[in-house]
C-alpha cells in the first residue's frame, strides 16, 4: 500500500485536500469519484509528481510550432479531449497538463496554461475559464459551473460542445450561402471602378475632340471618372474614414440599438435572423434547464448570449416576469420579435409542464426552417446578382456608346 495526497472538489465546489492509502493512484481516483468528488490531482506523498509533469509538458510544448489564433476547431477539439480524459478518470490537473502538449494555437495554449495554474492554486475550473471570454464564450462558464456542482463535468462538457457545434453548423451554412453573392458583388464593384477610372477617360477624350453634347447619363459617368481620377487620394481617405466612423458608431449603445433594430426588420434577412435567434434561444434554454440551471437564471444567461439588444431585453423581461409568478410565453408574445409559434408552443409547454421537450421541438423546427431559408436564398441570389452585374455593366456601356451612336446618326 502507498500513501497518496489528493486535491478534489465536493459537490458544493469546496476544495478538499487529504491523503489516502491505496495500491495505486487509480484506486484513489475511483474512490473519490464514487464519493462524488471532482478529482484535481493525486500524487504520492513522497514526491511532487504534478510539478514534474507540468515542467516536462512546458518544455515539450515550448519547442512546438504554434499558429497565433484560437480557431473554432481548436476550441472544439480541446473540449472533446478534455471531456474524454476526465471521463476516463484522469485527474483534472493531469488532464490539463496533457492538453498543453496537444494544443497548436498559441492563444489557446496561453489560456489553458493560465487555467491550469489557477486550478492548481485551488480555483474552480469554471472560474479559471471565465478569465478568457475571448476564447470561451459564457456557455462554457455556465455549463462547467453546473457540471462541477453536480459532479457531472464530462457530461456538461459534452452538452456545451453539442450546443456549439450545432450553432456553428447553422452559422457556416448562412456564411456559405452569402459567400458567392458577396464574391459576385465584389467582382462587379471592381469591374465598375476599373471601367470608370481607366476606360471612361479614353471615351471622354474622344468626346472632347468632337465637341459632342453628352446625354445626362454619360455626363454623370464622365464626372465620376474625373473626380475619381483627380481626387483619388481624397476619395480613398473619405471612404476609409467613413468605414471606421460607421464601425465606431455601430459599437456605441445607440448605434448598436439602431443596427439591431434594422437587422430584425430587413426584407428576407430579417425573417432569417428572427428564426435563427428563436432556434438559438430555444437551444440555449433547453441545454441550460436540462443541466439543472433554474429557469430564471437560464433566461438571463440566454439574454447574455442573444447577440441582439432587443432580444436581450425581451429575455430579461421574461426572466423578471417569471420571477414575479408570470408566464414566460406572455412576455415573449408581448415583444412580438419571435415568430408567433414560439410563444404559443412555450405556452402549451408551461400548461403541460414539459418545457424541456417543447424547447427541443422549437429548436428542431426553426433550425429546419433556417436551413430551408438558406437553401432558397442560395438559389435566388445567383440570378439576382447576375442581373445586377448585367445592369451595371449595361449602364456603363450604353452611357459610353450612346454619344458615339448619336454622332454617327448626325453625320448621316
Amino acid at each position: 500500500m502507498t500513501d497518496f495526497i489528493y486535491k478534489a472538489r465536493n459537490r458544493e465546489g469546496r476544495l478538499i485536500e487529504g491523503d489516502s492509502e491505496a495500491d495505486d493512484a487509480q484506486a484513489v481516483i475511483a474512490d473519490l469519484q464514487q464519493r462524488g468528488f471532482i478529482v484535481l490531482s493525486v500524487n504520492q506523498a513522497t514526491r511532487s509528481q504534478g510539478a514534474k509533469i507540468t515542467k516536462s509538458n512546458k518544455a515539450a510544448t515550448s519547442k512546438k510550432h504554434f499558429h497565433t489564433k484560437a480557431k473554432y476547431d481548436d476550441i472544439i477539439v480541446f473540449g472533446q479531449q478534455l471531456a474524454a480524459l476526465i471521463d476516463a478518470g484522469i485527474p483534472l490537473l493531469k488532464t490539463l497538463d496533457m492538453m498543453l502538449g496537444l494544443i497548436d494555437s498559441k492563444k489557446l495554449y496561453d489560456a489553458v496554461s493560465d487555467i491550469r495554474d489557477k486550478v492548481s492554486q485551488g480555483s474552480q475550473l469554471y472560474k479559471a475559464i471565465e478569465r478568457h471570454p475571448k476564447i470561451f464564450i459564457k456557455m462554457w462558464v455556465y455549463m462547467i459551473e453546473t457540471g462541477e456542482s453536480s459532479g457531472q463535468l464530462p457530461q456538461a462538457l459534452k452538452e456545451v460542445l453539442k450546443y456549439l457545434e450545432t450553432a456553428e453548423g447553422i452559422k457556416r451554412k448562412v456564411v456559405s450561402a452569402l459567400t458567392y453573392p458577396a464574391l459576385l458583388f465584389t467582382v462587379a464593384g471592381g469591374a465598375m471602378v476599373f471601367f470608370i477610372l481607366f476606360i471612361v477617360p479614353i471615351f471622354s477624350n474622344i468626346f472632347k475632340q468632337f465637341d459632342a453634347k453628352l446625354p445626362a447619363m454619360t455626363q454623370m459617368v464622365v464626372t465620376m471618372s474625373y473626380v475619381g481620377k483627380r481626387y483619388a487620394p481624397v476619395v480613398f481617405i473619405i471612404i476609409v474614414a467613413a468605414i471606421f466612423g460607421i464601425r465606431w458608431y455601430l459599437n456605441t449603445p445607440l448605434g448598436r440599438r439602431q443596427r439591431d433594430g434594422v437587422m430584425l426588420n430587413l426584407p428576407i434577412f430579417g425573417l432569417l435572423i428572427r428564426r435563427m435567434t428563436a432556434a438559438r434561444f430555444a437551444r440555449t434554454l433547453s441545454t441550460l434547464t436540462k443541466s439543472g440551471v433554474p429557469i430564471i437564471q437560464a433566461l438571463n444567461i440566454s439574454a447574455e448570449t442573444a447577440g441582439n439588444i432587443f432580444i436581450e431585453e425581451m429575455l430579461r423581461d421574461a426572466a423578471n416576469t417569471v420571477k414575479v409568478g408570470g408566464q414566460m410565453s406572455a412576455a415573449l408574445h408581448s415583444h412580438n420579435i419571435f415568430p408567433d409559434m414560439v410563444p404559443q408552443m412555450i405556452n402549451v409547454a408551461e400548461e403541460a409542464g414539459n418545457l424541456g421537450f417543447m424547447l427541443d421541438r422549437v429548436t428542431a423546427f426553426y433550425e429546419e426552417r433556417v436551413n430551408a431559408t438558406v437553401e432558397r436564398m442560395t438559389v435566388l441570389f445567383e440570378p439576382i446578382m447576375l442581373v445586377f452585374m448585367g445592369g451595371v455593366v449595361g449602364f456603363l456601356v450604353v452611357s459610353m456608346f450612346l454619344p458615339i451612336l448619336t454622332m454617327g446618326l448626325a453625320v448621316k
